[in-house]
């Protein structure tokens, strides 16, 4: 397996499959393995991401959660590409799944409320994003991204104090920057207008 990682940084994918594959039918034989098998799956989804292969990438992850269900980040990088992939409910009903097993895991929390956003469940995506900052809440992201979630809603004054929080602890995000611009230019242009 630390061939396959070594063989993908030097972008040697084909070579770094085949390590990761006989990692896995290595051990297969031992019973005590299964960390370790949900780690060489987990590698391998992430190596068929790189190459696009993104079916190959979501069995693989499917795979890894199977051997260790504690596996945020094979957890985490499904919901991630099945939403890009615009799968809403497949990342609604997996995300449910993960977090039975990771009651506790921002990531998983904030992955969903992406989701939920874009479906215009606000309050259920506010209950998720607020979670993910309970657990993590230095996180300059998920005040931008719940920013967003309250600039959609309507809720301007929450939306910019989301931004705001969310510049303190990163002054480098553009898009934050962009947004909280674009809603004190709105909210401006409404003050001149209601005058």
């Amino acid at each position: 397996m630390n061939l396959g990682i070594i063989l993908t940084n030097l972008n040697r994918p084909d070579e770094a499959e085949e390590c990761y594959l006989k990692a896995i039918n290595y051990r297969n034989k031992y019973p005590d393995c299964y960390y370790n098998l949900g780690n060489c799956y987990y590698n391998l989804g992430n190596l068929y991401l790189d190459l696009k292969r993104n079916d190959e990438a979501l069995r693989a992850w499917e795979k890894a959660v199977q051997y260790k269900p504690t596996h945020i980040a094979a957890w985490s990088n499904t919901l991630v590409l099945l939403d890009s992939l615009q799968f809403y409910q497949k990342v609604l009903d997996l995300g449910n799944v993960a977090l039975m097993h990771n009651p506790k895991s921002p990531a998983l929390h904030f992955s969903i409320a992406n989701t939920l956003g874009k479906l215009h469940q606000f309050d259920k995506a506010e209950k998720h994003f607020l979670e993910a900052l309970n657990f993590k809440p230095d996180n300059a992201v998920y005040y931008s991204n719940l920013g967003v979630l309250y600039h959609r809603w309507g809720k301007l004054d929450m939306a910019r104090e989301m931004y705001k929080k969310a510049l303190q602890l990163d002054p480098t995000i553009k898009t934050t920057k962009q947004n909280l611009k674009k809603l004190l230019n709105a909210q401006r242009n409404n003050t001149h207008k209601s005058k």
